[in-house]
Formats: C-alpha cells, sequence, structure tokens
C-alpha cells in the first residue's frame, strides 16, 4: 500500500466533500483523480443503452447488471435457476449478453457530462428526434445542433434555405394576390 502525504490526503478529502454537491459523472470524475483512467461506456440491452463512467467495460456492465438486476445470481445463464453456485463462481457478475451489446465511447469525451445526443449519433446509436417529439429512438442526423429523424430534417432544410433567400412563409411572395379581382 503506498503512503499518503497531507496535502494528498487534503486534496482528496476536500475533493469527497465536494463531490457530494455535484452530478454524479463529475463527482466520480473530482475524486477519481488520475489514479484511474474513467472513460464513458455505452452499456444495455439490443434496444436501449445507458451511459456509464467506468474504467473497463466489464466495470460499466457490473454497474449496468446491478442497476437492473441482471446479474447470474438472479438468473444463471445455464440453468436459469436463481443462485446457483453449480454454474457460477460469482453471483454479482454480470450476464454475458450485457458486454456484448456494449461499447466503449470516444477516450476524449469529458466526464463532467453525460454524452450528448450528437456523441450517441456519432458512436452510430439511434437517438429520439427533437423534431417531431416522438420519443421512440430513431435513426437521426445532427442539424443545426439538433438530432432529426429523415422527415424533420428535410423541413430543417427547407427553412434553412428558405431563411437564406429570403422566401419565409410570412414574406410577400407567399401572400395571396388579390390585384386581378379588381
Amino acid at each position: 500500500m503506498t503512503s499518503m502525504t497531507r496535502r494528498g490526503f487534503l486534496g482528496r478529502s476536500t475533493a469527497l466533500a465536494a463531490s457530494a454537491m455535484l452530478p454524479i459523472p463529475k463527482a466520480m470524475a473530482l475524486v477519481a483523480g488520475k489514479t484511474q483512467n474513467l472513460q464513458w461506456f455505452a452499456v444495455g440491452t439490443d434496444e436501449i443503452l445507458y451511459p456509464y463512467l467506468s474504467t473497463s467495460i466489464e466495470g460499466a456492465a457490473r454497474q449496468y447488471a446491478h442497476e437492473f438486476g441482471h446479474t447470474v445470481g438472479e438468473e444463471c445463464p445455464e440453468c436459469g435457476e436463481a443462485n446457483c453456485v453449480d454454474h457460477n463462481d460469482d453471483l454479482d457478475a454480470p450476464v454475458p449478453w450485457i458486454e456484448e451489446n456494449g461499447f466503449a465511447f470516444d477516450s476524449k469525451l469529458p466526464l463532467d457530462r453525460d454524452p450528448s445526443l450528437a456523441e450517441w449519433i456519432k458512436a452510430g446509436c439511434n437517438v429520439p428526434c427533437e423534431g417531431c417529439d416522438y420519443g421512440e429512438p430513431t435513426e437521426c442526423e445532427m442539424f443545426d445542433g439538433q438530432a432529426l429523424c429523415e422527415e424533420c430534417l428535410q423541413i430543417a432544410r427547407v427553412k434553412m434555405l428558405d431563411r437564406k433567400v429570403g422566401t419565409t412563409p410570412d414574406t410577400p411572395i407567399y401572400q395571396p394576390r388579390f390585384d386581378h379581382y379588381n
């Protein structure tokens, strides 16, 4: 075990006290210091992924398994029984399919905030469209700072072109002309 200096002890204890007031990812990054290489990982099912801060995909899978009850102690992957010690040494281990659905985000991703929709899209994930608010994750692209599905992307592109050309709906070009009635 390494010895700790007074400065190191005060720094860690101050960071621990300050982390109680910060959001969880920033608090973890602050307390961890430089001893661990924390990184964002996406872990979950083949339909829904959640972001986790960890030093490895195994650690992120373990966090997900404990949060959602997908440990081998809940249901053995071999026989389906709970608390099966015949097939499992560690009942707190995550079920094997969790790591298959997980991946690591870009290692340069900041630790003080959750991954943004743009970062999820860059990683190849489906996200909810911010244009139509349907709520279900779909294949989106980033456009003008928003994650948009194909239909909303077309509408946004047309609106942007209209603004650039000057033909927005409130301009006279779209107003009905009644001069032929007079």
